[in-house]
């Protein structure tokens, strides 16, 4: 069994990717079932089975430094090509002049001879090329790659800096990969399964912490590397349901607001306050793009303004 640590964290408050916890008795002594501790393995078991927590840098910069290593061995190969297309042009040669508009007599020109330059610094251009534009296209879809979660990075460092599990195992530079000067560097290869909503990220990334500090712990197991796991989609049904039925409340309230004040200047605030608030809800609680939050406020309003329009004066309670 692993010796008590004393690192003075405390794993009740490790949420990660899928609100993943750490639990440090359970994983040291899983570790010494399975692999090692303070491993490659063990480290790669973590990150393999828990999708948030497979964090790796971009090398943002070496790919860009890569890429204009390219760009000029292409920019030299390019102008060398123009340099023997010209010089081809203007040869005494027939068979040479005839390169620029007769692809077959290029590519049978006899490659040991001069006439048969361009050609081999065709192909030569072909090679550059591909992996320029290999390069090119794995930098672009390096950059759509998401940002690390800064909760599922938190998870990552601490697991690495514990005594009984990752301990700093790996040597200088290495080690540096996941410090706060590469944070900007990190990317994940997996998202959360949310709706992206504003209310959605504050229940996963705050409230769930605190929760799980206080009662989650108690009520649910870990998985096999030591993990609690709450599924994302629990949280999507949560914020669902409230913007449901605050979007169903908004309309009538408002209307039932209207309905007893007389004043039309009052209405009129009311019809914007009124609007204000379904416009912070849907940003709040949804996904929704502006156009479609404008959208949204905009028919509301409509329907206020038709309902003064038809309804002069309120009521009063006998």
């Amino acid at each position: 069994m692993a010796q008590e640590h004393n690192s003075g964290l405390n794993p009740s408050t490790r949420i990660g990717m899928l609100n993943t916890v750490i639990n440090h008795e359970k994983v040291s002594s899983y570790r010494e079932t399975a692999w090692p501790p303070r491993s490659y393995s063990s480290m790669a078991e973590i990150l393999g089975n828990e999708a948030g927590l497979a964090i790796y840098r971009r090398f943002a910069t070496l790919n860009a430094q890569n890429l204009l290593y390219l760009q000029s061995e292409l920019i030299n190969l390019e102008a060398e090509l123009k340099k023997l297309v010209l010089d081809d042009s203007s040869s005494d040669d027939e068979q040479r002049r005839v390169f620029q508009s007769d692809i077959g007599a290029l590519k049978s020109a006899p490659a040991d001879a001069t006439a048969g330059k361009q050609w081999r610094k065709i192909l030569e251009i072909r090679v550059k090329l591909k992996e320029y534009n290999d390069a090119l296209l794995q930098h672009s879809h390096l950059y759509q790659l998401p940002e690390a979660n800064s909760h599922d990075l938190r998870v990552l460092r601490e697991w690495y800096g514990d005594p009984d599990l990752g301990a700093l195992f790996l040597p200088l530079p290495e080690g540096n990969a996941w410090n706060e000067e590469m944070t900007k560097d990190l990317v994940a290869l997996s998202v959360r399964k949310t709706d992206g909503d504003v209310f959605t990220r504050w229940i996963t990334e705050k409230i769930m912490p605190k929760y799980h500090q206080k009662i989650g712990y108690k009520l649910r197991k870990t998985t096999a590397n030591g993990i609690y796991d709450y599924r994302d989609s629990k949280f999507n049904s949560t914020a669902n349901t409230i913007s449901i039925i605050l979007s169903s409340l908004i309309p009538p309230a408002s209307i039932f607001a209207l309905y007893y004040v007389n004043h039309t200047p009052v209405r009129l605030g009311l019809i914007m306050i009124f609007s204000a608030i379904l416009a912070a809800c849907l940003a709040i609680f949804t996904a929704a793009r502006r156009v479609e939050i404008f959208a949204a406020t905009v028919a509301l309003a409509s329907v206020q303004v038709v309902f003064i329009g038809t309804n002069n004066g309120g009521s009063t309670v006998p």
